[in-house]
């Protein structure tokens, strides 16, 4: 399927065009390109104020119910459109996009260094982001988008918040933290931490020898 874009005049692709409900195609009458060319303009013309005020006007908007399930149907139907290669190639471009969120949060919060912060772990895929002073849960209860797939958004969107403290570390550590009543335990073996060009050597702490101690 091809379109025509009203704004540059150009035939393009289908998966060329943004949705909208309105149309009879559910596809937007300008092209993608030409959209973000606008945005980018429009973005670039307002004052600090303007775009602070735009952002809250949309925020309230997007809280009301109805808006959020009007929202929900459009994309269901949206989706039932799509081919199996546009599905794939859309499944494909979050997946993407998401890691790119991901790895700019490790960055920013594991100072520059994608390893774990206390056992030196720098396999990416095993690390995590975990609240300092273990206020997850209340963190996750007071702001919206803070927790889930919408966590590293949330975090780029508010510019890298320094408050809740947050660290860089894995996921065993992470459990291990959880086990420890909230503090990280020094129970891992001797690790070589690449950054420093260093050994770590962590003590045996009393959990840990509990857990040997049980097997």
């Amino acid at each position: 399927m091809e379109k025509r874009c009203s704004k540059c005049g150009e035939t393009k692709p289908g998966e060329e065009f943004g949705t909208h409900p309105a149309t009879r195609d559910k596809l937007g009458i300008w092209c993608r390109a030409c959209r973000k060319a606008y945005r980018s303009a429009r973005y670039h013309s307002m004052t600090p104020e303007q775009y602070t005020q735009t952002l809250f006007e949309n925020n309230q908007r997007r809280a009301d119910p109805k808006f959020r399930i009007q929202a929900a149907h459009a994309q269901r139907e949206r989706r039932r459109n799509l081919t199996p290669e546009q599905h794939a190639k859309e499944l494909e471009t979050n997946r993407r996009y998401k890691k790119k969120l991901r790895d700019e949060a490790f960055t920013h919060y594991g100072n520059g260094i994608l390893e774990c912060l206390w056992c030196a772990e720098d396999d990416i895929e095993v690390l995590t982001l975990d609240h300092v002073d273990n206020d997850g849960k209340k963190h996750r209860r007071d702001e919206d988008n803070a927790n889930g797939r919408y966590f590293y958004g949330y975090l780029k969107k508010h510019g890298w918040p320094k408050l809740p403290r947050l660290q860089l570390i894995c996921t065993n550590c992470n459990i291990a933290k959880v086990k420890n009543n909230g503090v990280l335990p020094p129970w891992r073996k001797d690790k070589y931490r690449k950054s420093t060009n260093e050994i770590l050597t962590f003590p045996l702490s009393d959990y840990a020898k509990k857990e040997i101690a049980h097997g």
